[in-house]
Parts: C-alpha cells; structure tokens; sequence
C-alpha cells in the first residue's frame, strides 16, 4: 500500500498507536515525516504560527 505522497510510513499510521500521542502530537509526526521542516510541520498540526518555531523544537525534542 501506498500513501499519496509516497511515503509507506504515512500509508498505515497504527504503528503510531503505541506512542499514546494526543492527536496534534499526532498530526505533527505526520507533518514531520512527509516534510522534515520543524516549524512547518507544528503549524500543519495546528499549534499557533508565533509558537510554531519553538513547538516544533520542544516536539522534536521529546523523540
């Protein structure tokens, strides 16, 4: 299976079940993996643009 941007790590994302992330967390993994831009990334997840720079940061951080 195939995702739409190529990446088979975003076409079946159970594999991230077993991280007990809350949906942004989620949805910044996500971001993350399709383009690896920190900032970028946690404001597709949704957190605020004047605090994406430093979530992103603080998210990578937690890895």
């Amino acid at each position: 299976m195939s995702s739409p941007t190529g990446n088979p790590a975003l076409a079946d994302t159970a594999w991230l079940d077993k991280f007990g992330l809350n949906p942004r967390q989620r949805a910044f993994v996500l971001a993350y993996i399709a383009d690896p831009n920190a900032k970028q990334a946690a404001t597709d997840a949704g957190y605020a643009e004047g605090s994406a720079e430093a979530q992103g940061s603080r998210l990578l951080s937690n890895i």
